[in-house]
């Protein structure tokens, strides 16, 4: 008679044999893992306008829709959706245009100034060196040998002359690299026209993504996918928008307060720290420390202490007060895992993975977090994390809840 496996036991052999199979496949690629890494940057380099089309509609999507729903409709609301949709692509383009050329134009312009005042006052910047040592000496009552002071004024001399040699450097290596410059080129605009064919069409091209992802996926697996797209699409749109905002917020505080104090380059000042401000964690020191050494070039040791003081206080108050209101409590990614993950994604994927660790960890965390709370409503445990604590933390937790809780009907108590 032959035999004829259950459902259940069918499960099973296709369950081990794909687990059997991830397995060999892990191992492969753990034991060649230079040629994967081969393999992938050679999929990636040909794709590399697709996947810079897909980035670039991304990022576009964001104002695009806001015009078209919020401002289009209102303005025009009898016109057709490609009337429509054509207007908000051409304005969110002329927009994006305009910004990169404005920052271009405020940024280029400056670095140029600075480094030809570098280039040109480096005499000066040795004798000022040795003035404000000479100061210092004289504010603190102390007498510095000259061998001391020469000491440390051929240190810097030596250092800007390296810095300066280097940077001469870079030029032969920059006219050898015009050829990657203009295929780098050449991707960046066909990315661009990939972002706009998608732009205009991007409701019949999710629609067919998701009728063959139903086609080939189960039922259940294809509702989880489309809950943990949406959650993907949500974190990343909630995090990005504040992030440009708060960007926005910092660069001009940073450039209005450059005002306030006289501080040289105070457009360039304010477009650089906002800028580098997207970067978490990093972002302030990223932008800080070449605006600091602007400041120093183009003013005054003074005028340097003033910049620190001032980046220091606006990302202190940004940090606390401005940018949990703009982004609020949606990421809700705790300090050690925003660290972890900024760290893991510059190593793996450079600038990018700074950008986008704190919404992919929040997506990731969220998924955790659902996941052990169905097993554990399924078990009947606790959800609450304070259940886990040792006895004498949980106590300590319970009692600082309770007296909250006394305080506030006290508080409302005394109002009536």
């Amino acid at each position: 008679m032959k035999y004829k496996p259950d459902q259940r036991t069918k499960d099973f052999l296709i369950g081990a044999g794909l687990t059997g199979g991830a397995l060999i496949l892990l191992i492969y690629v753990l034991n060649n893992i230079s040629v994967v890494a081969d393999g992938v940057k050679y999929v990636v380099s040909g794709l590399s306008s697709v996947i810079l089309g897909l980035v670039f509609a991304y990022f576009l999507n964001i104002p695009c829709k806001w015009i078209e729903t919020r401002i289009l409709v209102r303005m025009l609301p009898k016109a057709s959706l490609v009337a429509k949709r054509t207007i908000s692509i051409v304005v969110t383009l002329v927009l994006t245009f305009a910004i990169i050329a404005g920052v271009i134009s405020i940024v280029l312009p400056r670095l140029i100034s600075t480094l030809g005042l570098l280039l040109g006052n480096l005499d000066s910047y040795r004798a000022s060196v040795i003035s404000w040592v000479e100061r210092l000496a004289d504010s603190t009552n102390q007498t510095m040998e000259s061998s001391l002071i020469n000491t440390l004024t051929d240190s810097v001399e030596d250092f800007i002359s390296k810095s300066m040699a280097n940077l001469s450097s870079l030029l032969p290596a920059a006219l050898s690299s015009a050829a990657d410059m203009v295929s780098t080129i050449f991707n960046v605009v066909f990315g661009l026209v990939i972002s706009i064919y998608i732009l205009a069409s991007r409701e019949k091209l999710c629609a067919q993504v998701k009728k063959l992802a139903t086609a080939t996926l189960p039922k259940g697996a294809m509702e989880r996918a489309t809950e943990v797209v949406h959650v993907l699409d949500d974190t990343f749109q909630s995090y990005l928008s504040g992030q440009i905002i708060d960007a926005v917020l910092v660069g001009v505080e940073c450039y209005v307060l450059s005002l306030v104090f006289n501080l040289p380059y105070a457009p360039l000042l304010g477009v650089v720290i906002g800028l580098t401000n997207v970067i978490p964690i990093l972002g302030p020191y990223i932008g800080g420390i070449p605006c600091g050494f602007i400041v120093l070039v183009a003013g005054s040791p003074l005028k340097l202490i003033i910049f620190a003081v001032m980046v220091l206080v606006i990302q202190q108050i940004d940090g606390n007060i401005v940018s949990p209101r703009i982004i609020g409590d949606r990421t809700g990614v705790p300090g050690l895992w925003v660290i972890v993950g900024v760290m893991v994604g510059s190593y793996f994927f450079g600038i990018l993975g700074v950008l986008l660790a704190i919404p992919v960890i929040s997506v990731m965390l969220n998924l955790i977090r659902e996941f052990t709370s169905k097993k554990l409503a399924a078990k009947g445990e606790p959800l609450e994390t304070t259940a886990y604590y040792k006895y004498p933390v949980q106590q300590q937790i319970k009692e600082t809840k309770a007296r909250k809780r006394g305080s506030h009907r006290s508080r409302e108590d005394a109002e009536e």
